[in-house]
């Protein structure tokens, strides 16, 4: 093909019914043999069908309305109301997302008074061979509603947008990205609930935990909710030390990490401002939120030799001074910059051993 007065050739490969591999070479003169490759992934339409019934008394419930929010690559919202009890959600995303999805009645008033359990994360339907649209099944159920109302997010006593997660015994059961109050979120009724929230950007704040007792609230009940995501900070410092000694590092890197309940997302990385980090004599001083469990990665470099260390589930209530001792690593350390270091590898042999009684 021509553009622009340049001839290219373009040609394609179908990986499979998700991605194709791609090649574009410019044949002109001044660009002779420029190739782009790449791969892209097929956009097709996709189609959730489903009925929304009572839990209680197994009928078909009319005017529910369903939501589907997808969760990755972005944060996108479909919504159907179910007139007669069913439902068609209609998708243009990859198949790599993955999706929540729920249904709730509500009265004349507005007022939510069934919904369907959050149900885990799912992937979309897949394309079967020769069709042109991915279909999936699936049918909800209905039981009474609680409404968590978050009525304002603010810092610094500014309004400010925030993600939350809600939880119910460490499972997820609600998610919302960057949103702004006021926000209504609808869960199963007579439960506790765990509420996180954070604002995961430069000036954002680590993420928040508070409780949410629910258990004794009537159904079709609000619980109204405040959220302050203004952080206070504290200075942790100390000397890193290789082998009993600080200084002396060729490179040094610091990674911390946020919990989300009792795990750690790796995507939970936060910026630390007012920072100090010399490799020269191993000192270092971080500006951290305060009252947040964090886990600190320490990586660093001497000559040929590669060390590691953390401090776990740290939280800090006043400035801090803890020396940290790093072990030499053994293998290829998850930090990407060791990624691109050719280091010794462990091998490990696991054996069966049959119990004899």
């Amino acid at each position: 093909m021509t553009f622009n007065g340049y001839n290219y050739t373009y040609t394609y490969n179908a990986l499979s019914s998700e991605k194709i591999a791609y090649s574009v070479s410019c044949t002109n003169a001044t660009y002779d043999n420029l190739t782009a490759n790449s791969i892209t992934w097929v956009i097709y339409p996709s189609e959730i069908h489903g009925y929304v019934y009572s839990m209680a008394t197994g009928k078909l419930i009319p005017d529910a309305k369903v939501t589907l929010r997808e969760l990755w690559p972005g944060d996108y919202l479909y919504t159907y109301n179910a007139t007669n009890g069913s439902f068609i959600l209609n998708m243009s995303d990859p198949t790599m997302s993955v999706y929540l999805i729920q249904a709730v009645w509500y009265d004349s008033d507005g007022v939510a008074r069934y919904c369907s359990p959050m149900l885990p994360p799912k992937r979309p339907p897949s394309l079967r061979p020769g069709e042109t649209k991915a279909i999936g099944y699936i049918d909800l159920y209905l039981v009474d509603a609680t409404t968590l109302n978050i009525t304002s997010a603010t810092q610094d006593a500014n309004p400010t947008t925030f993600s939350v997660e809600v939880f119910y015994k460490n499972i997820p059961v609600a998610s919302c990205i960057k949103v702004n109050a006021p926000l209504e979120i609808v869960v199963q009724a007579n439960n506790n609930y765990t509420l996180g929230y954070f604002k995961m950007e430069l000036n954002g704040t680590p993420s928040k935990v508070i409780s949410v007792n629910a258990n004794d609230l009537p159904p079709g009940s609000v619980y109204n909710i405040s959220l302050d995501l203004t952080a206070v900070s504290y200075k942790l410092n100390g000397t890193i030390l290789l082998n009993g000694v600080g200084g002396g590092i060729d490179y040094l890197g610091i990674e911390v990490y946020t919990y989300a309940g009792d795990v750690v997302p790796t995507a939970s990385a936060i910026p630390f401002s007012n920072s100090s980090i010399n490799a020269t004599n191993g000192y270092y001083e971080l500006t951290l939120p305060a009252d947040t469990k964090m886990e600190i990665i320490f990586y660093a470099k001497d000559g040929d030799k590669y060390y590691i260390g953390q401090l776990h589930n740290i939280q800090l209530s006043n400035d801090t001074t803890m020396n940290v001792t790093l072990q030499q690593a053994a293998g290829i350390p998850t930090w990407n910059a060791f990624l691109q270091t050719n280091l010794p590898k462990v091998s490990l042999v696991f054996l069966r051993v049959d119990r004899v009684c």
